[in-house]
């Protein structure tokens, strides 16, 4: 879950559906400086956040700090089995993207954290050895880079109150995001909100313009996980745009 807090209200996004706007990112992405990616990277990132499903039906609840989890704070006695489920469906949809995603989780977790961190790491290293060897090693490193740069931007949309200036921004994103160019080397992409609908990139790394929503739902803080609007859906609408492109959507 992606929590964001808004004034008397907790803004949540759950984590497949931020997926999928990764997903979305990717197959508009491309241009004379950025490559297109293949169907395979597509799929990948729209499905990198599969494991979160189920976790996401329902609302764990930090005690600590008086908020739903988000995918930071979540424990890793919940969040490993639900990794490796997730893994596993992954691997069977898309073995191509079971490998990127199984690399991506691990970047997360440190060695020698404790016994069941040091199962996971080992069980994703035995299946990323088996499937690379079906898939060719030499790009590995650029493809995890380029979906980890459709991830963060993805996040940026999710976490940030619409419209938030650069002094509000997460800390992650203040000096851009990171992302592979068709000429092999990086580049990071300055990334920022014109206002409340529009954010803008520089360098920009898609052909044209584009608008898509990305659906949430509102907890009142004082009422938690009984608030009886929860299930409301509701969508934000954004647009990307050329860095200074302003305009709505």
């Amino acid at each position: 879950m992606i929590v964001r807090e808004d004034g008397v209200f907790f803004g949540l996004i759950r984590q497949h559906d931020h997926g999928l706007l990764s997903g979305e990112i990717a197959a508009r992405w491309g241009n004379e400086h950025f490559s297109s990616p293949g169907h395979s990277m597509i799929i990948a990132a729209s499905l990198h956040d599969l494991s979160w499903i189920e976790a996401d039906e329902q609302i764990l609840w930090d005690e600590a700090a008086e908020r739903p989890h988000d995918f930071v704070s979540l424990p890793n006695e919940h969040r490993l089995p639900m990794y490796e489920k997730g893994l596993q469906l992954t691997e069977q949809l898309n073995p191509f993207g079971g490998l990127l995603v199984s690399k991506h989780y691990c970047s997360f977790l440190n060695d020698n954290e404790n016994a069941e961190t040091d199962r996971f790491l080992q069980n994703e290293r035995n299946r990323q050895q088996r499937l690379t060897e079906r898939f060719s090693e030499s790009a590995l490193d650029r493809d995890l880079l380029q979906l980890q740069c459709w991830d963060n931007l993805s996040l940026y949309v999710c976490m940030h109150r619409p419209g938030c200036s650069k002094d509000e921004e997460i800390d992650w994103f203040k000096n851009g995001i990171r992302c592979p160019k068709k000429s092999g080397e990086d580049v990071w992409i300055n990334v920022k909100w014109l206002n409340e609908r529009t954010i803008s990139l520089d360098p920009f790394p898609f052909q044209e313009s584009w608008s898509t929503t990305v659906p949430y739902t509102r907890m009142r803080k004082s009422l938690g996980r009984n608030d009886p609007d929860l299930r409301n859906i509701m969508h934000r609408r954004i647009r990307f745009s050329p860095n200074d492109a302003g305009g709505g959507c």
